[in-house]
């Protein structure tokens, strides 16, 4: 094997290349589920300083639409943005634990973070796209159960 593709391939295997890129899942669009959220949700805000960790542009609270259910001891909730319904906030919630992806309503992963709200102040923690993917992949599983018949 040739030493620059066993570096790449080292590389890929560490999760060290390509982090920055969206997160495409095999699960695919989250169309459908944002349709009936925009159309059957409840109105919520998110705080801007939350929405601007997001990586959101704000300068006052977001109008959100919001679809939620529990499932094994968790609250799993879609966020869908009533400005921009392209924008979709998927979040679960579990004990003190909340994680939070950035995704569009192709279920392209943009941008993920973790709140420990053991933590007082500071809970916040930016994942890399590569650590989030999985947890990702099984929120948006889980949305698609959810959503058919």
């Amino acid at each position: 094997m040739k030493p620059f593709a066993l570096f790449t391939g080292l590389l890929l295997a560490l999760g060290l290349a390509g982090c920055s890129k969206p997160v495409q899942s095999g699960v695919g669009s989250l169309s459908e589920v944002a349709d009936r959220a925009a159309a059957e949700g409840q109105d919520a805000n998110m705080n801007v300083g939350f929405a601007r960790f997001l990586g959101l542009r704000a300068d006052q609270p977001v109008a959100l639409k919001r679809l939620q259910f529990e499932q094994n001891g968790a609250t799993n909730t879609l966020n869908v943005l009533a400005n921009e319904p392209n924008t979709i906030i998927l979040v679960k919630r579990q004990q003190l634990l909340g994680w939070f992806y950035l995704t569009d309503r192709s279920g392209s992963l943009k941008r993920a973070v973790v709140n420990d709200g053991g933590i007082a102040d500071g809970g916040l923690t930016n994942l890399t796209l590569m650590e989030a993917a999985a947890g990702f992949e099984a929120l948006k599983r889980a949305w698609s159960q959810h959503a058919s018949p």
